[in-house]
C-alpha cells in the first residue's frame, strides 16, 4: 500500500477507508471495508480531475457502466458508487491478486513460459469476448490493468471504455497506453472496434512471454520493421510459438487482425488443454506470488500524526519567526537562485528576500493564486497565476515587467534558460517565450496535463506529461529530439546529469534514458508511484516514492545502494544538503545519511505538510528553506536545529 496522507479521507460513502492501494490519472484508489467486514477497492476522483467538468464526470460514468456490464467472471463486481457527491467514487470488490506487471516483477522479472502465456491469454480472450457481446471496447488493456488469479485473468480500470452503440459526444483526443494502444486510437477519423483491444491483447502476450514492450515513435505509433512487424524493447525476443499470433494481433490494419475465436483456438492448442477447466499453467514462482497476495492479511494503516511545533531554547531550535511574507490561504513554494530567495503562495503573494541576510526585499500581491514555484534568472522572476497569466517581475523591485495571457492555467513551474522561459499548462501545451518581452517562440501539444517543471540542459529541454511520455526538445527551435514512453503519468521534473536523464513515473519506476537519443539505460521498480523529482550527486541518484521509502541507486547501473522508510508520508521531493538527504512530511522533515540511508532523524516543524524544500547556498552554514501547505515559509539553520527524534 501507499503512504496515507492528511488529505486522504477516513470514510467514503458507507465504507471506512483502511489504506491507499494506488493512484492513477483519475485519482487515488483506496482499500475500504463495509459494516459486514467485506473489503472493496474505491476509486475516488481527484479534485484536479473533477475540475475538468462534464467530460471528466462522463468518463467516470462510462467506467461505471462498462464495469457493470461485464460478468464478475471477468472483472471485479461493482458494490457501490456516488457520482453526484463532491468527490465522486466507485467501489468494486477488492481482489487480493497481482497485476500481470507485478507478477513478472515479483518473479525476478522472468517472463512466463509459453503454455502459461497461452493459458492466461485464453482467459483474457474470454473476457474480451464478453465485452464484444456487449459492444464495449476497453481501450486501455496493458499489464497494469490485468489481474492474475488461479482461476484466470480479470480486467480492471474501465476509465477509457466505450460503448460502440453510442455516438461520440466529446472532442476526440488520443487515448490509451503508449505501445499498447492501437494505431487507430491516435487517428481522429478512424473507426474503433474490438480490434483495438485485440491489438493491445497482442502486446500483452509479448510482455508476458518476453517482458517486451513495443517501441513507439514521436507520433505515438509503434515502430515496425520492413516486414511490417512491430519492434520491441528488451533483451528477449518473443518466443517463436507465439510470434505469429502476436504479430497478427498487432497488425496496423485493424481489419486484418485475427478474430477472438481464432485467437482462443490458437492459444488453446498452445496451452495443451481447455483453459476454462484445466488447472493453472503457471510456474511455481508465479503460483507462489499468487499465494503471497492471497494470504497477506489486510492491515489498517496508522493514523497520520499531526505533530506540533517544537519551541524551546534558541540554542536548540534555530528557527526564528516565519519569514514575513504573511500567511497565505494555501501552499507556499520557495526558489533560490542568483542571490535571491523568492516564495510564492496560493494566496497570490510573492515575496523576495536577500539570501545571505534573509532581509525582506519586496512583497508583490497578484490578482490571482500563484499555483507553482517561481523561476529566477538574473534580474527577472517569472510566476504563473490562476487567471491564465505568466508574469515577469523585477527581482530588484518586484515591479511587473510584462505579462502574457495564456490559453489555460500553467500547471508546471516555469523554467528559464538562455533567455527563454518554458512552461507547461493543464491543457497539455508546452510553450517557450522570450524572457525580455514574453513573446511566444514555439509550442508543442502533449494532449494531457504538463505538471512537471521543464529541465534545461545543454541546449535542450526535458519535460514529462501525464500522457506518460518524456520529451526532449531543442531549446531555441522547439524541434523534438526524441520521445520516450513510460507506463504511467509523469508528475515531477527530471534530473539530468552527464549524459543521462533520470525521471520518475506513475508506473512505480525511476527511469534512466540517454540524454542524446532517449534510448533506455535502465529502470528501477519501487512499491509506489515515483511522483517526486530525483536528485543526482556523483554516481548516485536519490529519489522518493509514494510507498513511503527513500532510495539511493547507482547512476550508471540502476542497482540499489540502499532503501529506507522515510518515517511517514512523503510530501516533497528530496534535497541533498551536506551529507544528508532531506524529504518533507506532514508536520516534519525527515533526514537520513546519504551514504547508506542510516541515522534517520525527524525534525518537527509544525502541523502542516512540507511541500517544497530548498538549499540556501548563500548561507554561511547549512541552511534549509521550507514551504508549507498552510502558507508558511520557514528557514532552518541545520547546524543548530536539533531533531526531535531519531
Amino acid at each position: 500500500m501507499l503512504q496515507w496522507t492528511h488529505e486522504d479521507p477516513r470514510q467514503i460513502g458507507p465504507y471506512g477507508v483502511i489504506g491507499v492501494l494506488g493512484e492513477g490519472g483519475m485519482g487515488r484508489v483506496y482499500l475500504g471495508q463495509d459494516r459486514e467486514g467485506n473489503f472493496v477497492a474505491i476509486k475516488r476522483m481527484s479534485p484536479d480531475i473533477k475540475a475538468g467538468g462534464k467530460p471528466s464526470l462522463a468518463r467516470f460514468e462510462k467506467e461505471l457502466k462498462a464495469a457493470k456490464e461485464l460478468s464478475v467472471e471477468f472483472t471485479p463486481a461493482v458494490r457501490g458508487h456516488d457520482l453526484e457527491c463532491s468527490d465522486p467514487w466507485i467501489a468494486v470488490d477488492y481482489i487480493k491478486a497481482p497485476t500481470l506487471r507485478q507478477l513478472l516483477e515479483g518473479a525476478d522479472e522472468t517472463p512466463l513460459p509459453v503454455e502459461s502465456v497461452a493459458w492466461l491469454g485464453n482467459s483474457l480472450c474470454h473476457a474480451l469476448e464478453a465485452l464484444a457481446a456487449k459492444q464495449i471496447i476497453h481501450r486501455d488493456i496493458h499489464p497494469g490493468n490485468i489481474l492474475v488469479r488461479a482461476e484466470g485473468a480479470l480486467l480492471i480500470d474501465f476509465g477509457l471504455a466505450r460503448d460502440t452503440r453510442r455516438p461520440i459526444t466529446t472532442p476526440y483526443r488520443p487515448f490509451g497506453t503508449p505501445g499498447f494502444a492501437a494505431p487507430e486510437q491516435m487517428d481522429v477519423a478512424a473507426v474503433q472496434t474490438i480490434a483495438v483491444d485485440v491489438y493491445s491483447f497482442g502486446a500483452c502476450l509479448a510482455y508476458a512471454a518476453a517482458k517486451a514492450v513495443p517501441r513507439v515513435n514521436v507520433n505515438w505509433v509503434v515502430e515496425r520493421n520492413r516486414s511490417g512487424d512491430p519492434k520491441f524493447t528488451g533483451e528477449r525476443s518473443v518466443p517463436a510459438e507465439l510470434r505469429r499470433l502476436v504479430y497478427a494481433c498487432m497488425r496496423a490494419d485493424p481489419l486484418s487482425r485475427p478474430t477472438l475465436e481464432h485467437i482462443s483456438k490458437t492459444l488453446n492448442d498452445l496451452a495443451g488443454a481447455d483453459s476454462r477447466t484445466s488447472r493453472p499453467h503457471l510456474p511455481p514462482r508465479a503460483l507462489g506470488i499468487l499465494r503471497e497476495f492471497a494470504e497477506t492479511p489486510v492491515q489498517e494503516q496508522p493514523e497520520v500524526r499531526q505533530p506540533t511545533l517544537v519551541l524551546g531554547a534558541s540554542r536548540t531550535l534555530a528557527l526564528d519567526q516565519p519569514l514575513p511574507m504573511g500567511r497565505s490561504d494555501g501552499y507556499v513554494r520557495p526558489a533560490v537562485a542568483h542571490g535571491t530567495l523568492v516564495a510564492a503562495g496560493l494566496g497570490g503573494v510573492v515575496c523576495a528576500f536577500e539570501t545571505d541576510t534573509l532581509e525582506p526585499r519586496w512583497r508583490h500581491e497578484t490578482k490571482a493564486r500563484v499555483e507553482s514555484a517561481p523561476a529566477i534568472d538574473g534580474n527577472t522572476i517569472v510566476v504563473a497565476t490562476s487567471d491564465h497569466r505568466l508574469n515577469a517581475l523585477s527581482a530588484t523591485t518586484g515591479h511587473v515587467r510584462w505579462h502574457a495571457d495564456l490559453r489555460d492555467t500553467v500547471a508546471s513551474a516555469p523554467t528559464i534558460s538562455e533567455g527563454i522561459v518554458i512552461h507547461g499548462d493543464s491543457g497539455g501545451q508546452i510553450a517557450a517565450r522570450t524572457i525580455g518581452t514574453g513573446a511566444l517562440l514555439w509550442t508543442f501539444e502533449t494532449r494531457h496535463i504538463v505538471h512537471a517543471a521543464p529541465v534545461a540542459h545543454s541546449g535542450r529541454i526535458f519535460v514529462g506529461s501525464w500522457n506518460r511520455f518524456m520529451y526532449a526538445f531543442d531549446l531555441g527551435s522547439g524541434d523534438m529530439a526524441w520521445i520516450y514512453p513510460s507506463e504511467g503519468a509523469i508528475h515531477a521534473s527530471a534530473a539530468v546529469a552527464r549524459d543521462t536523464v533520470y525521471f520518475g513515473s506513475g508506473d512505480q519506476r525511476l527511469h534512466a534514458v540517454a540524454a542524446e537519443d532517449g534510448s533506455p539505460k535502465w529502470s528501477f521498480a519501487t512499491g509506489g508511484a515515483v511522483n517526486f523529482r530525483p536528485v543526482v550527486r556523483d554516481r548516485t541518484v536519490y529519489f522518493a516514492s509514494t510507498d513511503g521509502c527513500l532510495y539511493a541507486v547507482d547512476a550508471e547501473s540502476g542497482k540499489r545502494i540502499w532503501r529506507t522508510l522515510a518515517g511517514g508520508a512523503i510530501t516533497s521531493s528530496p534535497v541533498l544538503i551536506g551529507d544528508r538527504v532531506y524529504v518533507g512530511g506532514v508536520g516534519q522533515v525527515n533526514a537520513v545519511c546519504a551514504t547508506d540511508g542510516s541515522d534517520r532523524s525527524v525534525y518537527k516543524i509544525g502541523d502542516s505538510p512540507v511541500v517544497e524544500l530548498a538549499d540556501n547556498p548563500a548561507a554561511d552554514a547549512p541552511q534549509m528553506i521550507m514551504g508549507a501547505a498552510d502558507g508558511t515559509l520557514l528557514v532552518v539553520d541545520l547546524d543548530r536545529f536539533v531533531p526531535a527524534s531519531t
